[in-house]
């Protein structure tokens, strides 16, 4: 009777441990928006649980590109006739701050710790925005009209497409330098990063092809027919299987955690019961 109580008893607390690791590093769910730029020199700010617009933002003249930081706090928005990006406070919904970047920002890409946003201009220039002061900490040159940008998921890597120079920059964010420059169709536009970093796939409008580059390389590795005029270019994103992000990782390690303990439970049951 008591090994058979020894045995219920250690049965529960293993329940209560693997539910005590897993609980606490299962998130809430975010309240998950959209942030729309208009010409109207606005922010429409969207609920994606309700499809409705829960409040509109004032920014600069003629927003453009958007960006939202991963911890979801500030929305990066860049203001084409401005020379200006707006940054929104995204729990109160107004503008904290307005940063110069550049002569005509088009597109803003935020590195995955959140510490940086990469603007585009036409003035062939990437601005580098540190989001903690909200100023420009560097100015990178690049090709003609640098248009799209992309950073790879460890971030260490900033992809921008140069529309007149068909050709896309790629900038090492640690020195802000650019390491390398990738011949492309004619004029290349979109970009975007595969989740694990390995490939980019960047829009040629006019020759109506998506160029492939491989990333570890940095060359043209194929090149995709498409139907007239590609502008954007978007990827799925990775399950936590493949996905470097820390979040994936930590997931990981926990569902590890959670398997090795629950068989050293069972294996104590076993002993106990036939003890």
């Amino acid at each position: 009777m008591k090994r058979k109580r020894g045995w219920l008893l250690l049965r529960v607390a293993c329940v209560v441990f693997l539910l005590g690791i897993t609980l606490p590093a299962i998130p809430a769910r975010a309240q998950s928006f959209a942030y729309v730029t208009s010409s109207s020199n606005t922010v429409s700010k969207i609920d994606t649980a309700s499809n409705t617009v829960v409040a509109t933002i004032g920014v600069g003249n003629l927003p453009t590109g958007v960006a939202v930081t991963p911890d979801g706090t500030r929305v990066y928005v860049a203001n084409d006739f401005d020379d200006t990006v707006s940054v929104i406070d995204a729990a109160n919904n107004t503008v904290v701050a307005t940063v110069q970047a550049g002569h005509t920002p088009q597109f803003v890409a935020i590195t995955p710790d959140g510490t940086r946003a990469y603007v585009t201009d036409v003035s062939s220039s990437v601005s580098v925005i540190d989001t903690a002061s909200n100023t420009e900490v560097a100015s990178i040159a690049v090709g003609d009209f640098s248009f799209g940008v992309a950073i790879t998921p460890d971030g260490t890597r900033a992809y921008v497409t140069n529309s007149r120079s068909n050709s896309v920059s790629v900038i090492d964010t640690a020195s802000n330098s650019v390491v390398a420059s990738v011949a492309v169709g004619n004029p290349s536009f979109g970009v975007a990063i595969t989740p694990d970093g390995s490939r980019a796939y960047v829009t040629n409008f006019l020759t109506n092809l998506v160029s492939v580059i491989d990333t570890a390389s940095n060359t043209l590795v194929d090149t995709i027919a498409v139907r007239m005029r590609p502008i954007g270019v978007a990827i799925t994103p990775a399950t936590c299987a493949s996905s470097p992000t820390r979040a994936c990782a930590m997931t990981r390690r926990l569902h590890s955690t959670q398997v090795l303990i629950g068989n050293l439970c069972e294996w104590l049951g076993k002993t106990l019961r036939n003890w």
